[in-house]
């Protein structure tokens, strides 16, 4: 009966050097076995919410949440969130992951840092949703003249992705990208103006409004539009070889396509000299009559300039001419 007692104690001794060998660090540890992962709810292509249980916490906890991967048993050097709160036996760890793809398969596992080590719960896959586009329409292009327009968009649906940029987008070709001239309207769905800018005039445009989220860019239809032909004043009277005395009524001639109401100056070496209308303003009605003022000094070195009162950037000036002695 001697060898069975014997191997008993041999047993025993080892035992007992193997319990003696587990320090306080490494109990907290087994006290977390009971950390699981739970359910993974609010699944969309790009996001979803995870949740987790504690069976047991330990007072060594430094953080806590949800780290996931495309592949089996993923750890914290992957991808993870922190969850916020205070560890508790039977607390909750929610959390969001963010960033996915879509139609993706993704494993998750609740995990704790305890004393700098990290703790894992089981692992729970799942499978992110199919991506739906953003639902974006291209509003009808208004306000349009020479060099600028206005158009917008409706973003009536986000597919389940957060819109981070929309505006329009144009191009003398079809099919205009973000790539191409864009305005940056804000952020989120609903109805918004985009005003084109920096156009050409005479020109056939197509725009298109478009919607951005974390993945991809989406476009509403593609409408056209065309500009309308510059502006222009030109002024036909006085010529290079007008020479209008002080005292004597002369015609100031001119063309152009505007509506708008015009003022009518007197330049001399490209310096303003005086109002020829009054400086309110009159109809763009050619020709003018004016009475040249007497005592204006001798030159060939004045100029007519006519300018719209809407817009001062359309004018125009005559070529130089002579005021003198009748």
């Amino acid at each position: 009966m001697k060898p069975p007692v014997k191997n008993l104690f041999n047993l025993l001794f080892i035992i007992i050097c193997f319990f003696g060998s587990i320090t306080c660090e490494q109990y907290e540890l087994i006290r977390l076995t009971k950390l699981s992962t739970g359910s993974i709810t609010e699944i969309t292509s790009t996001s979803a919410k995870a949740s987790g249980l504690f069976g047991d916490v330990s007072s060594n906890i430094s953080e806590f949440g949800h780290c996931w991967s495309t592949e089996k048993e993923p750890e914290i050097t992957d991808n993870k969130t922190t969850a916020t709160g205070t560890a508790k036996r039977a607390g909750e760890i929610i959390t969001e992951l963010s960033g996915l793809l879509p139609e993706t398969v993704y494993y998750v596992r609740a995990y704790a840092m305890v004393n700098g080590e990290p703790v894992y719960g089981d692992e729970v896959p799942f499978t992110t949703s199919i991506y739906v586009a953003p639902a974006i329409s291209t509003t009808i292009v208004s306000a349009i003249d020479h060099e600028s327009a206005v158009s917008g968009g409706n973003i009536t649906n986000d597919g389940g992705q957060t819109i981070i940029a929309r505006g329009v987008c144009w191009s003398t070709t079809e099919n205009p990208t973000i790539d191409n001239d864009k305005t940056m309207d804000g952020t989120g769905t609903g109805v918004f103006s985009s005003q084109l800018t920096g156009l050409q005039a005479s020109t056939n445009y197509y725009v298109r409004a478009y919607a951005t989220t974390s993945l991809t860019t989406s476009y509403g239809e593609q409408r056209s539009f065309s500009t309308t032909e510059a502006k222009v004043i030109t002024i036909t009277t006085p010529g290079t070889d007008s020479h209008w005395g002080g005292g004597s009524k002369f015609n100031i001639s001119w063309t152009d396509n505007i509506t708008e109401n015009v003022t009518i100056q007197l330049y001399k070496n490209d310096v303003y000299e005086a109002n020829i209308e009054g400086g309110a303003g009159i109809a763009s009605t050619s020709p003018y009559e004016w009475t040249v003022p007497v005592g204006l000094d001798d030159g060939s070195d004045y100029k007519i300039k006519i300018t719209s009162v809407d817009d001062d950037k359309i004018f125009g000036f005559s070529v130089p001419f002579e005021i003198g002695k009748p």
